[in-house]
């Protein structure tokens, strides 16, 4: 083929492409739901869009695939049912219903077409016995017969037998598919036990220490990629098992059906070898304490559910034992877990809108609470769970979903929380400024704030008991209210097991590292944490604006801050050793082509905008050197919505103008320290190889 036609051929699929998933996206429930009900495999259909007929060779996204051909070119891609007109239906006894030879490697059998559904084909012999085997153990020329791409699960004769029982198959070595995949007919009642949560009448929490497992630390390296194009594959997240023995996570690739299951004995640091899920896009739920048992989960796509499956791998065998239904991508409320973990081999607590501890044999919830945005966080061993609701933290037992305590006044910008390895300390940042809070679990008091460097935090977990792992890059000392240490991660993320092990997980294999950096506490013995302080309460701050606003605006600004830090104990002083300066920085003037589409397959027309950047900044600064600051940046940059009758250039002129809400909204932490010379103590860079 040569270049031009490979272009014109990749530019058709692209268009194509981006068809389907508009017609995806924006068609109605009712079409979706029809798909699965009203065509099969076999159906010949005249396809609308392009104008020309096909066959149904099987299902993707709960939607017909097709196979059809446009000016030459082979194409088969899922297609909405209103794109189909059905144009003809085997019939029973017709050309894909008739006793034929089928072929299996060295086997053959004369057979008749039943059906074909998730990869799976049923045929019936001539003895009038049905066997049920994956489409890819067949002959290609009977692979054409049902168009199908499921992977095979054993090297027996598949003709063999009678009719083999729903969930029964086997993955081998890291080479097969589970013989059979479980539709998602179960539809857990999230809410059937759903409790209130309330302030318990007494602190009644006893921190949970983390046990402490001993385990070589060993380089874990997973046995190589089932994945046709490697380069490709991505691990989801990793999980670990409550008793901290074994730890599993999936690999995915775009181009590939499938996905990889990869479970871990982090005990004795060995990988199992890789199986092979016939999902795509699963991702890593829990696995149980005795390594045995793991659940994955696919978000919804559209209207379409999402499902949880959960898997049985023993000795190298991978058996699916249930599937259940879980919430679309429209229903944020329900049951959609992001997070989860296995109590003991029969519970399993998921984690998303809601709080859920599950019966796995009944799929009946133990109980369920509702939980706002914050990620909750778990004890060491997993015996209690943090969450945030309304302006309060709940510490909840997981065993039976009572509260155990209450932190009051915690704050609903809470971004993030997380136990410390002995169970005694809660940490938690705030989204408005990185403002730091340690609270002590003996009694739920606290007794710690400082302020995230650079003014913001993404993520938040211990180190030990004394050191708190900000975005996985900056090491702060709780005592010291400071970083101490900088940690560039060159690939990967930090990974821990709760018990003070961790890893450098990348797309190849877990690295151990020893975190904190080797006598951090020896560097940092002399140094005085009330010295450190440059915002405490009776220090005295100047402010400093230099701001293009009105002028009501500005004295908005200035009273808004000055009742803040004052509120805080600080002074407001204009011969202060301390400033806190307010700018609004104009960035390099941009110009740019924006489009509109008013339908999937091309442009209405582009329209060439030029806009400038405006970035507002607040700093707490002594002399040049700045201790703390946070900036927004205003900018036309992405997707712009137009106000009605409003062009695009006036829109990205507006969406520039720096906004004083900025300033008023901005919450300044009420305690921030900073080491001599105003940087960390040292850095240190993560790489494959493990701390540099």
């Amino acid at each position: 083929m040569n270049t031009q036609s490979k272009s014109v051929r990749n530019l058709f699929k692209l268009v194509a492409g981006i068809l389907m998933f508009a017609l995806q996206m924006f068609g109605s429930p009712t079409n979706v739901a029809a798909l699965q009900d009203g065509f099969k495999v076999g159906d010949k259909v005249k396809v609308a869009t392009f104008d020309t007929e096909g066959v149904v060779t099987g299902t993707q996204h709960g939607m017909p695939k097709v196979k059809f051909k446009v000016n030459g070119m082979d194409m088969e891609i899922p297609l909405p049912a209103k794109e189909l007109t059905k144009i003809e239906t085997p019939k029973s006894g017709g050309a894909t219903n008739k006793m034929r030879i089928w072929t299996s490697g060295k086997h053959k059998v004369e057979a008749k077409f039943l059906s074909e559904k998730n990869g799976k084909v049923e045929l019936e012999k001539s003895d009038g016995l049905v066997v049920s085997l994956p489409a890819v153990k067949l002959s290609q020329e009977d692979q054409d017969y049902i168009e199908q791409l499921q992977l095979a699960n054993s090297e027996d004769n598949p003709f063999a037998g009678g009719v083999m029982k729903e969930g029964d198959g086997s993955n081998t070595g890291s080479s097969n598919s589970p013989s059979s995949l479980m539709e998602p007919e179960t539809v857990p009642n999230l809410t059937s036990n759903e409790i209130a949560l309330s302030p318990p009448e007494d602190w009644n929490l006893s921190p949970d220490a983390a046990v402490v497992v001993k385990a070589s630390n060993r380089v874990i390296t997973p046995s190589g990629s089932l994945a046709d194009k490697p380069f490709h594959s991505r691990l989801t997240n990793f999980v670990v098992s409550t008793n901290k023995q074994f730890a599993a996570t999936t690999s995915t690739n775009a181009f590939d059906d499938f996905s990889e299951l990869i479970t871990i004995d982090i005990q004795n640091s060995k990988a199992n070898p890789n199986q092979k899920i016939p999902l795509k896009d699963c991702k890593m739920l829990a696995i149980s304490p005795s390594g045995k048992t793991v659940a994955t989960f696919k978000d919804g796509w559209g209207s379409a559910p999402g499902r949880v499956d959960f898997w049985r791998t023993e000795d190298g065998n991978l058996r699916q034992t249930a599937s259940w239904k879980t919430a679309g991508f429209h229903d944020r409320d329900g049951f959609a877990p992001k997070q989860g973990f296995f109590v003991d081999e029969t519970r399993l607590l998921t984690i998303g809108k809601r709080v859920a501890l599950w019966d796995c044999e009944t799929a009946a919830s133990l109980y369920s609470f509702q939980v706002s945005n914050t990620t909750p966080a778990f004890s060491p061993n997993k015996k209690q769970v943090a969450v945030a609701s309304q302006d309060s933290v709940y510490l909840i037992s997981v065993n039976d979903g009572k509260v155990l305590g209450t932190i009051d006044d915690a704050g609903a910008s809470l971004g993030g929380l997380a136990f410390s390895q002995n169970g005694r300390f809660l940490a938690g940042y705030s989204r408005q400024n990185g403002a730091i809070r340690i609270w002590d679990l003996n009694d739920g008091e606290l007794i710690q704030q400082m302020a995230a460097p650079g003014g913001s935090a993404s993520s938040i977990q211990w180190v030990g008991n004394r050191y708190l792992l900000i975005s996985n890059n900056a090491l702060m000392d709780v005592e010291l209210r400071a970083t101490v240490w900088n940690y560039n991660m060159m690939n990967g993320k930090v990974f821990s097991a709760g018990d003070g092990r961790f890893w450098i997980v990348t797309k190849t294999k877990l690295v151990p590292v020893k975190l904190p950096h080797k006598k951090l506490t020896k560097l940092t013995g002399n140094l005085d944490p009330e010295e450190l302080l440059v915002l405490k309460p009776g220090v005295s701050v100047g402010l400093e604006l230099n701001l293009p606003f009105r002028p009501n605006e500005q004295k908005e600004i200035r009273d808004t801050l000055t009742a803040q830090l004052e509120g805080a104990g600080v002074t407001i002083g204009n011969s202060a050793d301390y400033q806190l300066k307010l700018t609004v920085k104009k960035g390099k003037r941009q110009t740019t082509e924006m489009s509109g589409f008013h339908d999937p397959f091309g442009r209405r027309g582009t329209q060439k905008i030029s806009f400038t950047p405006n970035t507002c900044h607040i700093a707490l600064t002594r002399g040049d050197a700045v201790l703390w600051q946070k900036s927004a940046t205003y900018s036309a940059g992405g997707i712009i919505h137009l106000n009605e009758g409003e062009s695009a250039q006036a829109a990205a002129t507006r969406l520039c103008q720096p906004k004083p809400g900025f300033f008023t909204n901005v919450k300044i932490p009420p305690f921030i320290a900073v080491l001599p010379g105003n940087k960390p103590l040292g850095v240190s860079s993560i790489t494959n190889a493990g701390l540099q």
